[in-house]
């Protein structure tokens, strides 16, 4: 499935972030959802990609795991924006978990087993998205 953020273009909008002053996530996410310049200036290039596959053993004994990829610069800018693509596709996001300097956001759909989890990180102050892990069937 290909999928989400990107990208768009947009200027400062006065949310500031430095070591002495944390960036609040919800501004950080409205604002990396839907500026694509900013998203990319907040992405951890290349980006871990995990991808699920489930299954079980010979013996019965789940399996499940992830694989693990990176993804280049260069295809990470084909994705549109993160907004653009959840509207686009019926989808809807939650925060999973928020603590102080991690943060994951659910982007599903809902009745489906469409699920992908974005996680971000804090550094300095600032969010940075660091991985994509898609859970989807």
């Amino acid at each position: 499935v290909v999928f989400l953020l990107g990208l768009s273009t947009g200027s400062a909008t006065g949310l500031a972030c430095s070591s002495t002053q944390s960036e609040p996530f919800d501004g950080f996410f409205q604002r990396f959802s839907s500026d694509r310049t900013f998203a990319l200036e907040r992405t951890v290039l290349p980006l871990q990609m995990w991808q699920w596959e489930y299954g079980v053993d010979a013996n019965g004994k789940d399996d499940s795991a992830p694989k693990k990829s990176l993804l280049a610069r260069n295809d990470y800018l084909k994705w549109p924006v993160l907004k653009e693509h959840m509207t686009q596709n019926g989808l809807q996001s939650k925060v999973k978990s928020r603590k102080k300097t991690a943060t994951v956001v659910e982007v599903f759909k809902p009745d489906t087993d469409w699920l992908v989890s974005w996680h971000f990180r804090a550094q300095s102050g600032c969010w940075y998205f660091w991985r994509h892990e898609d859970h989807s069937l």
